[in-house]
């Protein structure tokens, strides 16, 4: 696995205008208008998290313990950056088989060519991440993308911690890739690796927060989020 890597970065300018859908929402107007087709998003917080388990800094978390976004820790110009409000923290695992939130989306028809962009976040400092931290994968198949480098704060050190503090932004994947009819799934799988804190053992393997997935198509996709049960059983508003 590659050292840690925190680079150099300018705060971002601006939050993006956020989305008002929990579910799926045909989003135009993004980074991605240069694919043929429609945006479609689809919030994170609405996967399936059942039996997922994870950590932070002196904490372990499990399930909706993860959707972040209504503590009054993180500061407004980074919820008026979230799509709907919330993300999923803690996004990060020792386990060799790594942490994965899925996403099946259902399409009316197949098509080639598609693109998608990840709406990231980082409380560990600007890190860079490739396919061998971060596995992405449609219907079983591995993307191979460029790196993304996330932006966030200047960090070299668990000592200059301060949590989430820049706003997340759009990151659109190299990789372009298929979709069948009918039901199809897209995964994020962070697996172990050494993007965190060589001064501190518990967080020398971190992921990013995850907001939502954008995807791209000239298929109609749709989802069924499992937002409104998540919410419920996080005792959010």
């Amino acid at each position: 696995m590659k050292k840690t890597k925190f680079i150099v970065a300018a705060v971002l300018a601006a939050a993006l205008v956020p989305a008002v859908i929990a579910g799926c929402s045909d989003n135009g107007g993004n980074e991605l208008d240069n694919t043929p087709g429609k945006t479609y998003t689809f919030e994170a917080e609405g996967c399936d998290l059942s039996g997922m388990t994870s950590f932070g800094y002196s904490i372990n978390v499990s399930e909706t313990d993860m959707i972040l976004g209504s503590s009054a820790a993180i500061p407004g110009n980074v919820k008026s950056s979230l799509s709907n409000g919330y993300f999923i923290g803690y996004f990060q695992t020792k386990n060799e088989n790594g942490l994965t939130l899925k996403f099946p989306i259902d399409a009316d028809k197949a098509s080639t060519g598609n693109k998608m962009s990840l709406r990231l976040g980082t409380e560990y400092g600007t890190m860079t991440i490739s396919p061998e931290e971060m596995v992405v994968k449609v219907n079983g198949t591995v993307l191979d993308y460029e790196p993304i480098t996330v932006i966030g704060e200047n960090l070299t050190s668990v000592t200059q911690y301060k949590g989430y503090t820049v706003p997340f932004n759009d990151y659109t994947l190299s990789a372009e890739f298929d979709l069948k009819a009918g039901e199809n799934v897209i995964e994020l799988t962070m697996m172990p690796n050494e993007l965190g804190f060589e001064d501190e053992p518990m967080l020398s393997s971190v992921g990013p927060g995850v907001d939502c997935i954008k995807v791209r198509s000239e298929s109609a996709l749709t989802w069924e989020s499992m937002w409104e049960d998540n919410k419920l059983s996080a005792g959010l508003e």
